[in-house]
């Protein structure tokens, strides 16, 4: 499947990416959803067993998705207006709501359970770099910044460089909250 889709990419044949992106689209917010909803089912591991969390994979995975896309583009040469117009609400929506669903769990780690609590000092103690340089500054605030830049002076190198740093962030925030839930069961 993703042969046919790679090829009519470099082909340019638009008949067959339409179905081909619509189907990979669909199947593609299924997995981070499946493993946020697998994640959310651990009673026993409190900072997993939210509601949020299935969300937020999927936010995630839409930086990851919209990174990847820029980087086509760009390496194409076909990061033109329309394309830049339609990434950058894109990647503006999913960071907005991926920086509100990390103040929500900063706030849910301060005062939540004794679990919760465990898993903060884990993060601040062993995590910290990822959690609060990768993810908020490299992630998260960063693309943010770049993203205004290129709003009022569009620049298809300069967003494709905040997408990737938003997927870079992505990745450690998930990583992040994997470990630091597997954790606080051996510690707490």
């Amino acid at each position: 499947m993703h042969h046919r889709f790679l090829a009519a990419l470099w082909f340019n044949r638009p008949q067959l990416l339409k179905p081909i992106g619509i189907l990979g689209m669909l199947l593609s917010l299924s997995m981070p959803l499946y493993t946020g909803l697998d994640l959310m089912v651990h009673q026993t591991r409190e900072l997993w067993s939210n509601p949020t969390i299935s969300v937020l994979f999927v936010i995630l995975s839409v930086n990851s998705g919209t990174a990847l896309v820029s980087l086509i583009q760009l390496a194409r040469g076909q990061f033109d207006a329309k394309t830049h117009e339609f990434l950058h609400w894109f990647l503006y929506v999913a960071l907005g709501v991926t920086l509100a669903l990390f103040l929500g769990e900063l706030v849910t780690l301060l005062y939540g359970s004794g679990e919760l609590q465990q898993a903060w000092i884990l993060i601040n103690e062993r995590f910290w770099l990822q959690f609060w340089g990768l993810k908020l500054l490299l992630g998260i605030l960063l693309p943010l910044s770049l993203m205004i830049v290129t709003q009022y002076r569009p620049n298809a190198a300069l967003f494709t460089l905040a997408a990737v740093f938003s997927a870079i962030g992505a990745y450690f925030f998930r990583t992040v909250l994997i470990y630091a839930g597997q954790l606080t069961q051996i510690y707490y």
